[in-house]
């Protein structure tokens, strides 16, 4: 049966008119998670669109004489309000796609609307074929364009019951999956917090270096107190890296255990360990650049 006769034979009133992400038999195709981001980095957009068009009106202040400067803050002001409401828009129209898992196939419905049909022995193929991938939001399911994700809902224990629910539904009717539980999810959730932790420091140990060579570069003086700050910040930061990479092989070996991941499917729990050595060879590569140039 093609795709367009299996649509045809399905209700897609099924959806519903609202957004009740609960509502029985209902995957969301994005995650609490991908909110919370999306969330977070809209704040740290509206910051710096807010000091550009404090920049633009100081800016506008001085030259012509000052009689551009409300007509282009203006403009700015309408501009970011217009961003935020389209970015509002979009969200809405985010949460009320996902896919309704039915007795015999699943049914998604996109963003724009649009609806595709896939049977479980078509995702059972998908699955046997490598389309199976844990990921930061959850376990991912991929049939060409069509996918499924089952996210971890962390910080929402009623998403997380509503989609272990479904995981165990879907798992009954596709064979070769791993198990998801609420124990696993947590150990999960450890091991990536481990992994994202780790970037930060070597972002300011690297930001240190850049500065310091900068410096040496374009002559603006330093001294001992500039070189043993960065120094601090740079071993500080790479002491963290391994303690986190310490933390994520364990957790791994332990979230491996759990869901019983083997073979291709388990998790790597050396990969902090690489990251490590990268960011190590890249500061010391930078440290060694500056000490060149202070001869």
């Amino acid at each position: 049966m093609g795709n367009s006769e299996q649509l045809e034979a399905v209700d897609l009133s099924v959806f519903g008119k609202g957004d009740d992400r609960l509502r029985e038999g209902f995957l969301p195709r994005w995650t609490n998670y991908h909110f919370e981001r999306t969330d977070y980095y809209n704040g740290i957009f509206a910051v710096l669109a807010m000091v550009a068009i404090g920049l633009l009106y100081g800016v506008f202040a001085v030259v012509a004489d000052g009689r551009l400067r409300m007509p282009v803050t203006l403009a700015g002001i309408f501009l970011l309000a217009a961003v935020f409401i389209i970015a509002a828009l979009v969200e809405k129209r985010q949460k009320k796609a996902g896919t309704m898992l039915l007795e015999d196939r699943t049914v998604s419905r996109d963003l724009f609307g649009r609806a595709s049909s896939v049977t479980y022995a078509e995702w059972s193929t998908a699955v046997s074929e490598g389309g199976f991938r844990i990921t930061e939001e959850g376990y991912l399911i991929r049939r060409g364009k069509d996918r499924l994700l089952f996210g971890y809902e962390a910080g929402d224990s009623k998403m997380q019951g509503h989609v272990l629910d479904l995981y165990a539904k879907f798992r009954e009717k596709v064979p070769g999956l791993p198990e998801m539980t609420a124990e696993g999810i947590g150990s999960l959730d450890r091991r990536f917090t481990y992994e994202k932790n780790s970037w930060g420091g070597v972002v300011g140990a690297a930001v240190c270096s850049l500065f310091s060579l900068a410096g040496k570069l374009f002559g603006y003086p330093q001294n001992i107190f500039v070189y043993a700050v960065c120094a601090a910040v740079q071993l500080h930061a790479l002491y963290r890296m391994f303690a986190n990479a310490v933390m994520m092989e364990k957790v791994t070996e332990k979230v491996n255990g759990e869901l019983k991941l083997e073979g291709e499917r388990s998790l790597s729990g050396r990969s902090g360990y690489i990251r490590f050595y990268a960011a190590s060879a890249v500061i010391l590569v930078l440290n060694l650049l500056i000490i060149v140039l202070s001869f």
